[in-house]
This record gives structure tokens, C-alpha cells and sequence, in this order.
């Protein structure tokens, strides 16, 4: 990890625990932990991703956070129309598991695709952590209209950051805690029930 990060992730790391009466982090702190445990950034994951798939378009990044406390990279990106999740190792960047799909429902527009192909998440990224001060850890298209959306951890919370293709900073906005954690948390419950599905 550069220094860099280390010093933007070093308040997170006294982030107080959720007051539900038991000894468990909030996903926030859980978050900070897994970034500031991880050799790569988010940007290095998706670098790592387009090398793994050549040609491919990645439309989304983000660090999961697993229930043994371990985490990986999710990278979302598509190869020919068709639809690849990686997960890469946080700290290699080595592909831990691949999955193609061909039409999920949820999957990005065509539009989201094209603009995501003609986007340089690095600069995206880059000018979103200024914006704020802090540690991107997802990035993702955002509806097709040139627009893209990356989360930013600060010491204050969980940043969402609007921008442009040209880097534009659209909207920023401080995220609510518990609001953020419970999307979090569908989200995973999402994830867990398309799991099952497929091994039906």
C-alpha cells in the first residue's frame, strides 16, 4: 500500500463500533479495514481485471467484505456482450473466481456498456478522492447518461460522488450510516440469493 492511503485510511481505523449491544464493527470500520489491509487499490483491481479479460469493458469495482472477515475485489465487465464477474485477491490481484453470464436481468444498458468503455476509471477515481479526502472503494456506471458513480470513505462516512466522463464532479453527496449499510446489506442478501439460484 502507498503512503498515500495509509495516511487517508489511518482515522477510519478508530471508527467506533455499532451500538447494537454486541462487540461486531459497523460495515464502515469493516470497510476501513479491508482497504487499509489490502496491497491493491481499487484502481489496481480494475487494471487487474481488464489484463485477466483483453478487451473487456468493466462497468463496476467494489471491495466485498465476507462474513469470516476475509475480503476480495469484485470486477464486473463485459467481453463481446457478454457479462464476466471476477474476484481478485486484494492484495495480488490474482483471480480467485470467474463467472460469464448472458443476459441477467439486472445486467448494465447497452448505453451504460459504451460509456464505460470510453472512460478512464483511474482519472475518475483519482478526482473523485480529491473531491472529498478520502479512499474510493466502488465504482460503477450510472444509468447510461454519462453519468458514474464512485464511494468514497472518509473520516466523516461514506461519500457518493457523481461524475462525468471528462471528470466533471456532478453531485456529491455524504451518505446517511445506517441508510448506507442497509443497501449494503440487500444488496448481499441479492448477491447470496442469485448464488443459490445457480446452484440449483
Amino acid at each position: 500500500m502507498d503512503l498515500r492511503r495509509c495516511l487517508a485510511i489511518l482515522p477510519f481505523l478508530a471508527l467506533p463500533a455499532c451500538d447494537s449491544g454486541d462487540d461486531n464493527a459497523s460495515l464502515r470500520s469493516l470497510t476501513a479495514d479491508a482497504i487499509e489491509n489490502a496491497d491493491l487499490s481499487l484502481v489496481d483491481a480494475i487494471e487487474a481485471a481488464e489484463a485477466a479479460s483483453p478487451g473487456a469493458v468493466v462497468v463496476s469495482a467494489e471491495i466485498e467484505l465476507e462474513d469470516d472477515g476475509e475480503s476480495y475485489y469484485e470486477v464486473e465487465l463485459y467481453v463481446d456482450g457478454v457479462e464476466q464477474e471476477l474476484e481478485l485477491d486484494p492484495n495480488t490481484g490474482e483471480v480467485l473466481d470467474s463467472e460469464s453470464e448472458e443476459g441477467p436481468e439486472d445486467e448494465p444498458s447497452e448505453d451504460e456498456v459504451t460509456a464505460a468503455g470510453s472512460v478512464g476509471w483511474a482519472a475518475l477515481i483519482a478526482t473523485a478522492e480529491a473531491e472529498v479526502g478520502g479512499v474510493a472503494f466502488e465504482a460503477e456506471t450510472e444509468g447510461g447518461d454519462d453519468r458514474f458513480e464512485i464511494e468514497v470513505l472518509t473520516e466523516e462516512g461514506v461519500w457518493e460522488v457523481e461524475l462525468s466522463s471528462d471528470g466533471t464532479v456532478i453531485e456529491v453527496e455524504l451518505e446517511d450510516d445506517d441508510e448506507w449499510e442497509d443497501e449494503e446489506e440487500l444488496e448481499d442478501d441479492d448477491d447470496d440469493d442469485e448464488s443459490e439460484d445457480d446452484d440449483e
